[in-house]
């Protein structure tokens, strides 16, 4: 059927047509003209978007080239360029009064967008950017465009116009806060240190842009009497807007949150109110002379960031966003491309002179300030490809240059095709210049055993959960023999970003326990620490850190954390929890995942601990007798745990047994070396034991004997020390591999993460540090 807007002649209105829905199938002849119709036509263009991005974002991922370029690949295959040279079908798919539909959809994407980037940016962030921050940010930002200004204007000035030329060199210096996150997220390395300066350099760079933006403008305006009048109206307007931002949106948004019960999310009319709240400030706006993306921004800062209202607006509005509308708006300018403009040498030469000099002097601006802060050369260049990059924001502005006709279809085409060259190839030298997996790689022995007996101890503990708090503190206090031997804890709390587009390391040892909220899950885990330390003065020094960060990220923080305070173990909670009868009650993956990527990263040992003991909250008595038993079978591993038992049994309240898995026929392995180790620290063992220590030795034929001996000792003991890793052709270990759940616990450290082991124990699964060439 059609819809039809008729309006009586009057001498104002006339009869219009407008036909929205196609007739269907009843009416075979209309139907197969269904692209004259504008709602099927929009549903077309859609789909045939869709399902050409997603195969080509496939095939270009193998080449680690970045999703924005099989959007723009697929809007110029859509477009005049290619689609347009097979007959009428351009004019069917897309013509030119059906551009309006794709061009709202498009604007109404990039609204919702940059108020989602707004809600996500931390404002305070500028203020703890740095000296480093601020330097990297004003250098990369200003610079190249104070040079393109002055220099390049004038030699290629006389084939171009002196504005549009302007607005070229502009948009190429500019650095873009979400482009350089999504950047830093898809090369997972936002948690890392050249993460944090990227982050805080590009917000700086983003509110310099913004101020000296509106100084020009202001100063353009005020030569001429009637802007005069009008800028200082726009002014003064603009003013009461950020005035009904502080008193009126900020305060509403605080009192949403006091409304949200504590682990919520907000209530759906909250969202509601939001959006209605972001789409008038859009139409304020674009009222008093501003784009109508600076009202979605401010009023996107004006929410606060995390949970429970920035991260359920989030939730609630990013895969819409992200996963239709922006995409989308992509595709739709890739479609305005028209290769067939770009006839003329000279202007293609000029182009990509003033392209390539303009890129080469912002990443020179970047990088000279980077290296005179002592950052690695690598890094200081990875940086500059970071800052570098371009993205959906800068088409964003060369889609509205071009509708307001600064561009022509010609510089337009050019324009969008230089993005798409700029971000596949920042973003490839970025990922070939920094290598993230050496990040942490430590250059001295970072092990229990190195350590000795009598050094202090440095722990990093890991809390996911606050469960977690109580299994680590028995595995602490056991780690504490006396006052000459003490232990310095690192212990991190681990929460999910959600919200932010910054992640945080917070130290609450620097006068920043502040941030904490009333009654929040970290305020506790500080809380039961600080009463742990008091408990142990003098033997103990607690530090504690509070990490925000995406799940994936997590382990960069850890890593980070570890090579920053030198610790010689990282102790990680099991991600699977057990309910007195041996039932699963928590299986969180994602945690799984941030386990092994610390296993392959650390610059240091790591420790699993699976917590069986099921202790009952208010019960934290300290039992007399500690029952530790190592599970040695030989390998760097075994040794580590060899050490850490050793380095408890100096504890009056742990009794120590050793068992060692014996082959019955002499198995010499493959490593000669590994075998000369086993044997000295054994005899070191023996030869300095205690008298709280039992030694005992047990043969095993093979892994179903190993199993049956782990599980009766499971049943003699409160802590189970294993190493992780060991020879596969050990015969102690045969036919164990082919049934291993979690390789991350090895062969025997997986026996005890069984569902039907009911004993209250704990058990804790090393690894010694690996060190990296």
């Amino acid at each position: 059927m059609s819809l039809h807007d008729e309006h009586p002649f009057d001498g104002d209105f006339c009869p219009i047509n407008v036909d929205y829905n196609s007739p269907g199938l009843f009416d075979p002849l209309r139907a197969s003209n269904f692209l004259s119709y504008d709602l099927p036509r929009i549903h077309f263009q859609l789909v045939i978007i869709f399902l050409l991005t997603y195969p080509l974002h496939m095939l270009l991922k193998k080449i680690h080239l970045p999703r924005i370029a099989s959007q723009i690949l697929v809007g110029i295959m859509l477009g005049p360029s290619i689609l347009g040279r097979i007959g009428d079908l351009e004019g069917k798919v897309f013509p030119d009064n059906g551009d309006i539909f794709l061009s709202y959809l498009s604007r109404i994407g990039y609204i919702f967008f940059i108020f989602l980037w707004g809600v996500k940016m931390d404002s305070k962030m500028v203020v703890r950017a740095g000296w480093r921050g601020w330097i990297v940010g004003i250098s990369g930002g200003l610079l190249p465009l104070i040079i393109g200004q002055a220099v390049f204007l004038e030699h290629v000035g006389s084939l171009l116009q002196k504005d549009m030329l302007g607005k070229v060199i502009s948009t190429q210096c500019f650095i873009s806060f979400p482009v350089v996150a999504s950047i830093l997220v898809d090369l997972k390395i936002i948690n890392t240190e050249l993460g944090h300066v990227a982050l805080a350099s590009s917000l700086v760079s983003n509110f310099i842009d913004i101020s000296t933006s509106i100084v020009s403008t202001s100063i353009r305006s005020w030569t001429d009497a009637i802007r005069k009048t009008m800028m200082a109206q726009s002014f003064s307007l603009f003013g009461l807007f950020l005035l009904f931002s502080v008193v009126f949106v900020k305060p509403l948004s605080h009192r949403m949150i006091r409304q949200t019960p504590k682990g919520k999310q907000v209530k759906p009319v909250f969202i509601v109110v939001m959006c209605i709240m972001l789409l008038v400030s859009c139409l304020f706006a674009d009222n008093i002379a501003l784009n109508h993306e600076v009202g979605a921004f401010i009023i996107g800062l004006a929410v606060p960031d995390g949970p429970p209202l920035g991260s359920t607006l989030v939730e609630k509005l990013e895969t819409l966003v992200d996963g239709l509308l922006i995409p989308l708006m992509i595709a739709y300018c890739g479609t305005k491309v028209d290769l067939r403009h770009l006839a003329d040498p000279d202007f293609i030469r000029s182009m990509w002179i003033l392209i390539i000099l303009s890129l080469g002097s912002q990443l020179l601006s970047i990088f000279i300030p980077a290296l005179c802060f002592k950052m690695p050369p690598r890094d200081a260049l990875a940086l500059s490809f970071i800052l570098s990059s371009q993205g959906i924001v800068q088409i964003a502005t060369h889609l509205f240059l071009f509708n307001s006709e600064v561009f022509d279809k010609e510089t337009f085409s050019m324009m969008i095709l230089s993005v798409l060259v700029i971000a596949s190839s920042m973003d490839t030298l970025a990922r070939l210049t920094y290598n993230y997996s050496f990040t942490y790689a430590g250059y001295q022995k970072r092990t229990i055993q190195h350590e000795g007996l009598n050094g202090e101890l440095k722990i990093l503990a890991c809390i996911y959960h606050f469960d977690d708090v109580y299994s680590t503190k028995k595995l602490l206090e056991a780690s504490i023999p006396d006052e000459k031997s003490p232990v310095s804890v690192a212990v991190i709390h681990l929460e999910e970003l959600v919200g932010r587009a910054n992640p945080q390391l917070i130290d609450h040892k620097v006068g920043q326990s502040a941030t904490f909220s009333s009654g929040s899950r970290s305020q506790e885990v500080f809380e039961f620490f600080t009463s742990f330390e008091h408990q142990y003065i003098g033997s103990v020094n607690v530090h504690l850190f509070t990490g925000l960060s995406m799940l994936k990220f997590m382990h960069q923080d850890i890593c980070g954390l570890a090579f920053k305070k030198s610790v010689s173990l990282i102790i990680l909670p099991f991600h699977r929890k057990w309910n007195h009868q041996g039932k699963v009650i928590s299986d969180n993956n994602s945690l799984r995942m941030v386990n092994r990527r610390v296993i392959e990263l650390a610059p240091s040992s790591v420790g699993i601990l699976i917590d069986r003991q099921k202790v009952q909250r208010s019960s934290t008595a300290v039992p007399s007798i500690y029952r530790v038993v190592v599970i040695f079978i030989g390998g760097a591993d075994d040794r580590e745990a060899l050490f850490y038992g050793k380095r408890m049994a100096r504890s009056h309240r742990v009794h120590l047994t050793l068992v060692r898995l014996i082959a019955p026929h002499m198995y010499t392995g493959e490593n000669q070396w590994d075998n000369i180790m086993d044997s000295e620290a054994l005899k070191q063992f023996k030869v300095h034991a205690y008298g709280n220590i039992e030694i005992r030795d047990e043969t095993v034929k093979d892994g179903a004997d190993t199993t049956h001996l782990v599980h009766e000792i499971e049943e003699a003991f409160d802590l189970i020390l294993v190493g992780r890793s060991h020879n596969e052709n050990l015969p102690q270990l045969s036919g164990l591999s082919e049934f291993t759940e979690f390789p991350e616990l090895g062969s025997v450290g997986d026996i005890t993460a069984n569902s039907d082991i009911t004993s209250p124990l704990s058990i804790l699964v090393l690894q010694q540090q690996i060190k990296k060439s």
